[in-house]
């Protein structure tokens, strides 16, 4: 925001999929400081019917431009890029904002995030032997892991991720921690090991789930609670619990689920979890 302010900014531009937490809060926040708020979503535009992060975006009047899934996972920077010059001849001084947040910006929520999980650990007189999170773009799992670096925090870190595979996100964090410690100048020993991939429970692709998934979240609302959406933390959630059943951890290990939301995005998934159900009007 400071960075965006001292531009002279009056526009944000972002992308994301079609129930996108980080483009709805990027929105949100566009609406608080009087800026006009520009989203690039993939898929196509339902024309009505609108649901969960989708149905927020439009009633914050967010100018959504629609483009192919494939394009916006594989060239959203030239998607923002483009756009952005197209705002600037409209008038607009836009800051741009990549797919998550996730740039080396973007890391330091998440080394803020780490401070405040180690406060936390010292007030309730415990620490934690790991920390899982939901992985989509990388900048939760990577600046976590700079955190832990920074401190020589001694905890284990793992990443469930969400789409892809585990390859292609262990070598975009690796390359966003190492363009940090460059950026800021920092003597800081880089292990690419600590990068702790859990693959296997994309299911049939991103925002998509199975029958598994499913289950798992039902059965954690009603014995906790807790909601958990099929797009991100159901997945990770489900990589956490199999990772303890198959004995990955020692008995009473103390492990922390890192809960990164999604509870709106859940709104648009009741098809998937009770099929054959129809909204009531």
């Amino acid at each position: 925001m400071f960075k965006a302010r001292a531009e002279g900014a009056d526009c944000m531009i972002t992308c994301g999929g079609i129930q996108s937490n980080h483009a709805r809060a990027a929105a949100v926040l566009c609406r608080r400081v009087g800026w006009h708020p520009v989203l690039i979503l993939g898929g196509t535009d339902p024309g009505a019917g609108y649901q969960g992060n989708l149905l927020l975006d439009k009633l914050l009047d967010a100018e959504i431009r629609w483009v192919d899934d494939h394009d916006l996972f594989h060239n959203s920077g030239a998607l923002i890029a483009e756009t952005a010059e197209a705002m600037r001849k409209k008038g607009y001084t836009p800051y741009v904002m990549p797919m998550g947040g996730t740039d080396t910006v973007g890391l330091n929520g998440y080394i803020a995030a780490g401070l405040e999980i180690r406060e936390q650990e010292k007030q309730m007189h415990t620490s934690f032997d790991a920390v899982f999170c939901a992985v989509g773009t990388g900048g939760t799992l990577g600046g976590l892991i700079l955190f832990k670096e920074l401190i020589d925090w001694k905890v284990r870190l793992y990443g469930v991720n969400v789409m892809l595979d585990a390859k292609y996100f262990r070598e975009r964090i690796d390359s966003l921690v190492r363009d940090y410690i460059a950026e800021h100048r920092l003597t800081l020993p880089h292990h690419t090991d600590l990068i702790q991939m859990v693959d296997g429970f994309v299911g049939p692709g991103y925002a998509k789930t199975t029958p598994e998934g499913v289950e798992l979240i039902k059965r954690i609302a009603r014995l906790e609670g807790i909601f958990l959406d099929p797009v991100y933390t159901g997945k990770a959630f489900q990589g956490m619990i199999k990772m303890i059943e198959d004995g990955g951890f020692a008995q009473k290990s103390n492990i922390l689920f890192l809960h990164t939301g999604g509870i709106f995005g859940l709104f648009a998934q009741a098809e998937d979890l009770f099929p054959g159900v129809k909204p009531s009007k």
